[in-house]
């Protein structure tokens, strides 16, 4: 894009070669392919050893992106290189417009066969928890499984913010769907920008940018909320004063995101009861954030996985579940039926953050019909996300259990 040659500069303003750095898209487009080039024949080297020698492990990851008129699958290989070190490097990045199972696993066993490489050693698959990947039956997983002579090729989907996800459907608020609606309400208006700055500064807030969620990108949500939460009073002054439900300068279907296909109704932010579940909802996603992170690292942490999961799950059972029955399951906590609710805390005893609680004593809303709703659907929320982990997690699973010994700590 010829545009970024303006953004480096703006990005490192304190930089001399930033300000001087002149690459348009025809010099971008060659470089690409020299790197991609490179790449290649990096992995071709260290995966294909010289005659005698063995020939090593490695693991795929591949994600489709649609952004174009064409599906692209780029694939990623990781694998240890010739000093002992893993490094994961780009392989290739395919067309498959016609994505289903079986043409994906096709270009993908197509893609390796190109170099060379057999999925005899490909130790592990990566990809989204999306059934066309890893669906029992007829998934792309399952589908390289069978093409694989000999062993297993070892599934790892991406169940962290979805464990979520699936919590949050418990809400009657859905977080995503008011935060990509409430960008875009202010999104191409001037005029509702100022609007709400006026009442931002009124309410004796510091003035703020809405931020943009990133609905593919899990971890905005958290920063987003606590933005949210910063302008609460002014948000709610400007839906009190201005917004209109029929007479709105909001961009229609065509030019903004939508979610089940849903028109976005932003006239809620005017209760007070829409600031409990934020404030809920931020409080809770920093411990699914803090695991989703440790994922994300670059450097190995198998052996970390499993103690991370568990810890997880240990501090949803401790929100939702009675101590006296954790501590008579410590040392099976999987076994203990989530949805009993005999075996759960009171509505009172639910965690649901300090912030939340303190906000329904000072405007003495206990035993109001709104709160009653919302500590119910926070109940939901728990048991909706624990379901979920037990269904989905490889919090059983054997290698995971095995591998925590290599952990230094």
């Amino acid at each position: 894009n010829d545009s970024f040659n303006k953004l480096v500069s703006r990005m490192f303003p304190d930089s001399d070669i930033a300000k001087g750095y002149a690459c348009g898209h025809t010099k971008a487009s060659h470089l690409i392919h020299c790197i991609g080039k490179e790449s290649i024949d990096k992995v071709r080297k260290e995966l294909l050893p010289d005659s005698g020698e063995e020939k090593k492990w490695y693991s795929l990851s591949t994600d489709g992106s649609s952004d174009n008129d064409d599906k692209y699958f780029p694939i990623l290989i990781t694998c240890e290189d010739s000093e002992g070190l893993i490094g994961t490097q780009f392989l290739d990045m395919p067309t498959v417009n016609y994505a289903d199972a079986k043409n994906i696993a096709e270009t993908v066993e197509k893609c390796l066969s190109t170099l060379g490489l057999s999925l005899s050693n490909c130790a592990a698959f990566v990809s989204d928890n999306a059934s066309v990947m890893i669906g029992k039956h007829r998934g792309v997983l399952k589908l390289l499984q069978e093409k694989r002579s000999g062993g297993e090729i070892y599934g790892v989907g991406c169940a962290c913010h979805l464990a979520a996800k699936q919590g949050v459907k418990a809400l009657s608020f859905d977080p995503q769907d008011f935060l990509v609606d409430l960008v875009y309400h202010f999104d191409k208006s001037a005029k509702q920008k100022e609007m709400l700055r006026e009442d931002i500064s009124f309410c004796n807030e510091t003035i703020r940018k809405v931020l943009k969620h990133v609905s593919t990108q899990w971890l905005s949500m958290s920063y987003t909320l606590k933005r949210i939460l910063e302008i609460w009073d002014g948000l709610r002054c400007y839906f009190l004063t201005h917004y209109d439900d029929d007479d709105t300068d909001e961009p229609g279907p065509s030019k903004r995101q939508k979610t089940n296909g849903r028109e976005g109704d932003l006239s809620g932010a005017r209760e007070p009861i829409y600031k409990l579940y934020v404030l809920f909802l931020h409080a809770i996603i920093p411990r699914f954030d803090a695991f989703n992170i440790l994922l994300q690292r670059e450097d190995p942490m198998i052996h970390r996985l499993q103690p991370a999961m568990m810890k997880l799950y240990q501090e949803l059972l401790g929100c939702l579940m009675k101590p006296s029955v954790i501590m008579e399951n410590k040392d099976d906590l999987l076994a203990i039926e989530v949805t009993a609710e005999d075996l759960q805390k009171s509505n009172a005893d639910l965690f649901i953050g300090f912030s939340t609680s303190q906000m329904i004593r000072k405007q003495d809303l206990e035993g109001s019909y709104e709160v009653g709703r919302f500590r119910a659907e926070v109940r939901g929320f728990y048991q909706k996300a624990l379901v979920y982990m037990k269904q989905k997690f490889p919090l059983k699973d054997s290698v995971l259990k095995a591998v925590v010994v290599f952990d230094p700590e």
